[in-house]
């Protein structure tokens, strides 16, 4: 499986982020405050480090928002029936948060606080107004602690002021890089299907990401291997073009780079950025690592991958890009 070199950098920054956040967000827990977690990249690997770390012996309930099947009431659920017990309250939503708001609101419930952890409180499915206000008043119980983190810088918009004011936040800048794996794992990604969607140049309906998890599933291991040599090729290209974009110091050179870039954007109008891996480079790298005999059979393990639209090949007189479009 392909990992990217700055994945190893990134973690050890995400360690030494952890060292010094964790600490301070459970004081922050402890003196009354809720705390959020914001930046760009994957924060669901500090929850699971504080959860472990801080939180043994403790009632604690992790939610992933990111999750199509999360809900307000399915929340209530599990804070009602796995973490107090009870089995007699009523299905009704109102009814279940009145009781949990009751119960930790009690001086005995001190001994045994509620942690709350919530990563992407800004899911779709708890992006609601209705969704909000619910966790704003469990947030504002003495005896519940919500850890919270955000990605979407407009989720304040939908806060009013009492909920504001329910939250008691702590903002804790913890901007980590790390790709969403997780997150975005779940083929309800409405942001990745959005992404691959626009893709799709022919307009076709359907679910290109589902698509991806179905041919990812049913091609062969040495089909995985070339789908790598594409992914690292086209990683290195950006980076040849990064570096050559930032190279220059005379007027010249400058002048030099724009002229070439200028040439590629007329060879190829529609396409900007990286040209894409000739097939004939990728069919001697495969060859080199006994990926492909010939240029017949590699074509026959590139066919699956053509069949989505994530994917494109630029027809050329003999050999054609392979490429991974933006």
């Amino acid at each position: 499986m392909y990992r990217h070199p700055s994945i190893d950098f990134l973690e050890n920054n995400l360690m030494e982020l952890s060292d010094k956040l964790l600490p301070n967000v459970r004081a922050h827990l402890e003196s009354g405050f809720n705390v959020i977690l914001y930046g760009v990249g994957s924060k669901i690997r500090l929850l699971q480090k504080f959860r472990a770390d801080y939180l043994k012996g403790y009632d604690s309930l992790s939610v992933a928002g990111y999750s199509s099947s999360i809900s307000i009431r399915k929340i209530l659920n599990t804070i009602v029936e796995d973490i107090l017990g009870l089995e007699k309250v009523p299905l009704n939503a109102a009814t279940r948060l009145y009781t949990i708001i009751e119960c930790f609101s009690r001086d005995s419930a001190a001994e045994s606080p509620l942690y709350l952890l919530i990563n992407c409180i800004d899911g779709l499915n708890l992006r609601s107004a209705i969704a909000q206000s619910v966790l704003a008043q469990l947030a504002s119980v003495p005896h519940i602690h919500l850890l919270a983190t955000m990605d979407n810088p407009n989720l304040p918009i939908l806060w009013s002021q009492t909920e504001v004011s329910q939250f008691n936040w702590v903002w804790e800048e913890c901007t980590t890089l790390l790709p969403y794996k997780e997150e975005a794992s779940f083929a309800n990604s409405r942001l990745l299907q959005r992404v691959l969607r626009d893709c799709n140049e022919s307009g076709k309906s359907g679910d290109p990401l589902s698509g991806l998890c179905h041919i990812w599933a049913s091609i062969t291991q040495n089909a995985r291997d070339i789908f790598r040599l594409v992914v690292e090729y086209q990683l290195e290209e950006i980076k040849g073009i990064e570096a050559a974009a930032a190279a220059p110091s005379s007027k010249s050179q400058k002048n030099k780079v724009k002229e070439k870039a200028k040439r590629g954007r007329d060879d190829d109008a529609a396409t900007s950025g990286p040209k894409g891996m000739p097939l004939e480079e990728l069919y001697w790298r495969c060859r080199d690592a006994f990926l492909a005999t010939s240029e017949v059979a590699l074509r026959a393990q590139l066919l699956p991958f053509l069949s989505n639209p994530a994917f494109r090949m630029r027809m050329a007189l003999k050999w054609s890009p392979f490429h991974l479009p933006k």
